[in-house]
């Protein structure tokens, strides 16, 4: 018998309010990252397990998320997604623009919570007003239409748009839990190579997020090989501090503009092409 704290289905009679500003930002936070975890719910918006699970219950209850298994892993986390309702509820509140994503198949679903663990870990600091701020974080389904990566043959996991004071750059982020074969890690390693070089962002650093000290190692050796640099950092359970592996530049924590915010920042805007096998930041990063 599955216990209440893993329940998927809502229930009949809901006796819950959901209009907090904390609901506010957890259903924003799903219309962001498509789809989350309940232990990052709880990192992003919660001081317990308990409560993060018995506000999610209650939002599932209002059907404004669904909840869903990982594949049959009864002892693993539920994910959680926004619903049409959801996003409608959103609106009426000011939010414009989200949208319910579909949740990847069960075979790509560690790999994307893993990319979730990272925006995460970007995103967890976000009453420190003083440190560096994430003005955006797309994930892999937001950057395959871009004529930029098309155009470079390699689409990022994710892309972190970061700033401190006036200095802006672009992190691009790679997860890695050790699938791809020697062959195809130097592949994609050479284009990313290609992409740095071709100086599309002004400031853009390569973040790989690895399964253990070899392949960390791996990675490197190969990226010096190829003439370029990335950073690594080790997976375990958690990806805790992120920013302090790139160079030394960015503090432990950071500030996150756009969760509980109306609208997405603009602070950023992706390439647009001006030349053939040539591209500009459109706002001039």
């Amino acid at each position: 018998m599955m216990i209440g704290a893993r329940r998927t289905k809502p229930k009949r009679l809901v006796r819950s309010n959901v209009d907090q500003a904390r609901d506010l930002r957890i259903l924003q936070s799903l219309a962001w990252a498509g789809f989350l975890s309940t232990g990052q719910i709880e990192r992003l918006h919660f001081p317990s397990r308990r409560t993060a699970q018995r506000r999610l219950r209650a939002l599932l209850d209002h059907g404004l998320v669904r909840a869903c298994l990982q594949g049959m892993s009864l002892h693993l986390q539920n994910v959680y997604a926004l619903t049409a309702k959801g996003s409608e509820f959103l609106a009426a509140r000011g939010v414009q623009g989200t949208k319910p994503r579909r949740l990847v198949r069960f075979q790509k679903l560690e790999h994307a919570l893993a990319v979730r663990d990272l925006f995460v870990a970007f995103s967890m600091a976000a009453a420190n007003v003083n440190a560096i701020e994430l003005e955006d974080f797309r994930f892999e389904d937001d950057l395959a239409k871009e004529p930029v990566f098309q155009s470079a043959g390699i689409i990022p996991d994710g892309l972190a748009f970061v700033r401190q004071g006036d200095d802006r750059r672009v992190i691009g982020c790679e997860i890695d839990l050790g699938s791809e074969t020697g062959r195809m890690l130097k592949s994609k390693c050479a284009l990313w190579v290609q992409l740095l070089r071709s100086a599309v962002f002004e400031k853009m650093d390569l973040l790989f997020v690895v399964v253990g000290a070899g392949r960390a190692s791996t990675i490197s050796d190969i990226m010096v090989d190829a003439g370029a640099h990335c950073s690594c950092v080790l997976r375990s359970v958690l990806i805790e501090h992120p920013l302090e592996f790139v160079d030394g530049l960015f503090a432990q924590t950071i500030r996150a503009v756009r969760i509980g915010a109306p609208e997405i920042t603009e602070g950023f805007q992706l390439v647009e092409k001006v030349a053939p096998g040539g591209f500009r930041i459109a706002d001039g990063l």
